[in-house]
Parts: structure tokens; sequence; C-alpha cells
């Protein structure tokens, strides 16, 4: 069952991430989003990133208090939980602070839960967390 899950991080680690057009909300204001399309391809988008900073897209199937191990953002509580717990490769935030991506969403994914990781100092920025609808 594992693999099933897996396959909406591989989807969404292997994702291409564009720079969007749209107005700069700022670097507290960090708001991570998700269209409808689950399954299927669906967009995810973010505004008010530290610009042109490294970030991921955490995923997992349950919420919780994840603390992050290691690494620039060590110590950083996230809202999710570990069930099937993964991220995306890191990506630029974009020169706005904003950008999106469409990844596919495999079924046993949907209804799972995503949050944005900024590396912008410590701990790091987090978005809130979003449902995969």
């Amino acid at each position: 069952m594992k693999t099933a899950h897996a396959l909406v991080v591989s989807a969404i680690m292997f994702s291409a991430c564009t720079s969007a057009n749209a107005a700069l909300i700022g670097p507290d204001n960090l708001v991570l989003s998700v269209s409808e399309g689950c399954p299927g391809r669906v967009t995810v988008r973010w505004e008010g990133a530290a610009p042109d900073h490294w970030a991921a897209i955490a995923f997992s199937l349950s919420r919780g208090r994840y603390v992050i191990p290691s690494i620039q953002c060590a110590g950083t509580e996230l809202g999710l939980g570990t069930d099937h717990f993964g991220a995306t490769r890191p990506f630029r935030t974009g020169s706005e602070g904003q950008g999106e991506f469409h990844p596919r969403i495999t079924a046993k994914a949907c209804g799972g839960y995503l949050q944005m990781i900024v590396v912008d100092g410590f701990p790091c920025t987090i978005s809130e967390v979003v449902q995969i609808p």
C-alpha cells in the first residue's frame, strides 16, 4: 500500500515550478493553495514567500506535529503527521515570492495534506496546512 501513496510524493517531487504573475503579499503572509481536480492534475500555488529563497512542499496523509530533524530547518514544527510523509526537491520561490506547479495526484492521495516550508531564517517560515480536495 505504501507504493500507491508514494506516487503522489513522486509526482510532486518531479513537477516543474514556474513563476506566476500576481501581486506580492509579503514574506510574513505565506499562502499555499491547491485547486480541485483530484485525482488528476491540480494546481499548487504559493504567494507571499521570501523572494528567491529555497523552499519545499511537504505531503502527508494526516495532520500532526512533525518536527524537521535536520538540515537548515531543524526544529521547525509542521502541522503534518508522519503517515506517508514526504517532500519535494528544493526549489526557488521566484523573484516575487510566488509561483505554481501542476502535479498529477493519485486517488489514494486525495484528501491528503500539503504544507510549504521556506528556508529564510530560523525557524523556517511555513504555510498553513492545506488539504488536497
